[in-house]
This record gives C-alpha cells, sequence and structure tokens, in this order.
C-alpha cells in the first residue's frame, strides 16, 4: 500500500509543469502564487498528516495549518520537487536562496554544500542569474523601475557608490553615481510593462554613457528676498500648526518630572504612542535607479543628474519632483540649478536629515564662536581628558 502511495505521488510530481518565468526570475516573480504551482497538493497533505499537522482527509485543494508551518511544509516540499527533477526544474525556493547566500556571503563553497544537500541551486546557476540581471538592467532603457504609480508625489535621493579598491598609490578607484526613487504606498496599480527573457550568456558588456560636458561658467547666486517675495516666512504664521505639538511636548515633560519615569517611555516612544492611527503615514515603496558611471563631485555628471531627474519626472506625470543629495552635491546642484530656468522651476532640492543637523549645527559654531562657545568646547575636551587620566590612576591604585 505505501508503494503504491508513492507512485501516485511520484506521478503527480511528474506531471507538474515548468515554472514558466521569464528569464531571468526577479523577486517579484518569487511568490506564494509560484509556490503553489510547483508543489502538488497531494504531496503537500501528504507531508502535512505525516508531521502530523493536520489530520483533515483533505484530497482537491492544500490542508489549512498556520503560516509558519505551512512556510516550513512548503520548503520541504520544494525541496522533494526539484530532487526529483534532478534541478531542472527550479523552484522559487531553491532561486531565492541561492541568491541570498550570494549576496550575504559571498561564498561558493557554502552555496556548493547547501546545493549538494539540495536546498538551492548550483554556484553556476547563480553565476548565470547574477550575468542575465546585469544583461537585463543594460539593455532596458526604462529608468523607473516597475511598480511605482504616476501622478504620485516622488522623491529620488542621489549619492556616490565608490568601490574603494585597494589600489597600489590609492588612485584609480571606482566612483559612481547611484540613486534611489522613494513614493507611498497608495494600494494603486503601477507602472508595469511586460518582461521578454534575456539571451543566456557568460559575460555581459557595459553599454557605454556618454555623458555631456557641462562647464558652469560664470556662477550665479539666487536672490532669496525676491524668490521668497510673496510667501509667508514670518514665524506668526506658522504658530496654530504648533500648537498641537506644543501640548503633546508640555504633557510629555509634566509626566517625566511628576509622574514616574520607569513606566513612561521616552520622547520617540511617547510620540509613538500618543499619535492617532490615521495620523501614521503609509509604508514607502523604494527602487534603485539605473547607474551614472560618473563621480557626483564633477559638474557634468551632476547636470545627468538633473537630466535623469526631469527625464522620471516627466514620466511620471509630476510638475515638481523632490530631490535628496548630502552637502557636497547639493552645493553643485544649486549652482546648476541657479542658472537653468528649467531646473529652477522644476526641483524641490533639499538636504538629507542628517547633513541638514551637519549644517545647522556648523551655523550655531560659526555664529557663537566669539561668544565663548570655542572656549566652552575646549575646555569640555580638557576637562574629559583629566578625567579620563584621574580614572586610570585610581584603576592602577586599587
Amino acid at each position: 500500500m505505501l508503494y503504491n502511495a508513492a507512485l501516485i505521488l511520484k506521478q503527480k510530481v511528474d506531471e507538474i509543469p515548468k515554472l514558466d518565468l521569464p528569464w531571468p526570475p526577479l523577486a517579484s516573480d518569487l511568490t506564494t502564487d509560484n509556490v503553489n504551482k510547483v508543489v502538488p497538493h497531494e504531496l503537500f497533505n501528504t507531508l502535512a498528516w505525516i508531521c502530523g499537522l493536520s489530520s483533515e482527509p483533505v484530497f482537491n485543494e492544500f490542508v489549512k495549518i498556520n503560516s509558519k508551518e505551512n512556510a516550513k511544509l512548503m520548503s520541504i516540499a520544494q525541496d522533494l520537487v526539484n530532487l526529483a527533477s534532478k534541478q531542472r526544474n527550479p523552484s522559487p525556493k531553491s532561486i531565492a536562496l541561492a541568491m541570498a547566500l550570494r549576496q550575504l556571503t559571498g561564498s561558493a563553497s557554502v552555496i556548493s554544500l547547501l546545493s549538494g544537500l539540495g536546498h538551492c541551486m548550483s554556484h553556476s546557476f547563480v553565476l548565470a542569474h547574477e550575468t542575465a540581471l546585469a544583461q537585463l538592467h543594460v539593455s532596458k532603457d526604462d529608468i523607473i523601475p516597475p511598480g511605482f504609480i504616476c501622478t504620485v508625489p516622488t522623491t529620488l535621493a542621489w549619492d556616490n557608490d565608490d568601490f574603494s579598491e585597494e589600489t597600489r598609490l590609492g588612485k584609480g578607484t571606482t566612483h559612481i553615481t547611484g540613486g534611489i526613487i522613494i513614493q507611498r504606498e497608495t494600494g494603486l496599480p503601477g507602472i508595469f510593462e511586460k518582461r521578454e527573457s534575456v539571451p543566456r550568456k557568460k559575460s555581459v558588456v557595459a553599454s557605454s554613457q556618454d555623458t555631456k560636458p557641462y562647464f558652469i561658467g560664470k556662477r550665479k547666486t539666487i536672490k532669496l528676498k525676491e524668490a521668497m517675495h510673496g510667501n509667508e516666512i514670518d514665524e506668526s504664521h506658522y504658530i496654530e500648526f504648533q500648537i498641537d505639538a506644543k501640548k503633546k511636548d508640555l504633557a510629555f515633560c509634566l509626566c517625566r518630572c511628576l509622574g514616574n519615569r520607569n513606566t513612561l517611555p521616552n520622547w520617540t516612544g511617547y510620540n509613538t504612542k500618543v499619535v492617532s492611527e490615521q495620523d501614521i503615514p503609509a509604508q514607502s515603496k523604494i527602487g534603485y535607479l539605473p547607474i551614472i558611471d560618473g563621480s557626483p563631485t564633477e559638474f557634468s555628471t551632476v547636470n545627468e543628474i538633473l537630466r535623469k531627474s526631469e527625464k522620471i519626472a516627466d514620466k511620471l506625470n509630476l510638475r515638481y519632483i523632490c530631490l535628496v543629495f548630502d552637502e557636497a552635491i547639493y552645493s553643485k546642484v544649486q549652482q546648476i540649478r541657479w542658472k537653468e530656468e528649467c531646473y529652477l522651476n522644476r526641483f524641490i532640492v533639499r538636504l538629507g536629515d542628517f547633513h541638514t543637523a551637519m549644517a545647522f549645527c556648523g551655523a550655531i559654531s560659526k555664529l557663537f564662536r566669539d561668544a565663548g562657545l570655542t572656549v566652552l568646547i575646549f575646555f569640555k575636551f580638557m576637562l574629559g581628558k583629566f578625567l579620563v587620566k584621574m580614572g586610570g590612576q585610581f584603576q592602577s591604585n586599587a
């Protein structure tokens, strides 16, 4: 009877159609729906009955078990299907685990070890997959990742992406520019284009990117008084928006002074608890933009960043788009933006939060340097050194 049951399961496994995915498969292809396509419910139910996870005699669909046990059982079932096909029918788990190991460890030995145990695809498959992903990225002309939505407010963040290779003289290292696109989740369908399979190759030829040279010439500075004409910047116009936040801060200070500090969370935890669910922003969706082969410290690369950002805004049907940079790139972006009218009226350029705080602290130190701030910092530094020295003497005497 057991032998006959095994033959029935083997027949069901052999009848599984090969997972029809464009090459190379992407993360969006390795979904639960595709897992259910490669695992017959007869095999899954048999394993659930053997492991005692279910006693329900279901024959036409997957038995109902909790999500944690379902994930483990699906993992085992995919290993069995992959083993039965001699890795000719890759399962989503075997592909995803191999690529994750490649990114986390970069070790061919680890991948080969788990592949030999039947848990994931081989190292040669991983290399072919990575080559195909690079070829797919180079071959497509679209600069917006799939899934992003038109007319939704969008932020682009650009920064340098240096490889920092070890060279003999410390020169000749790779300096490129990378970017990400950020949108709030809205639940609406994004832009998806039909994807064709990429030819299988052992190597990929990088496409040449011709970045047009840009000469800044005579620098132009914007007149802030004229730029802010018609906009109310006086603090009295924003008091109404600050009332609620000031009340919450006052309540926090009173609770910390008069209440039990052990039961009251810190400032961040306090504001997390008092905020309403309606005020919690939706989760952001993040995608990677094509790499620009050039250092962001060059004006030609910065101009290419602005050109690509304008192209993204046009494709998303956005009148304005927000750009985020660090201090080094921000200064060069503004120099170009103030000279080019098309960029000045299209981009909202801002510093990242960390670099904004750095600039704010630098402004404070410059304004109050002559008021004794420099002496105070020096005194604090010397006091710290004295305390460290005295602490070392106390330890040696003890």
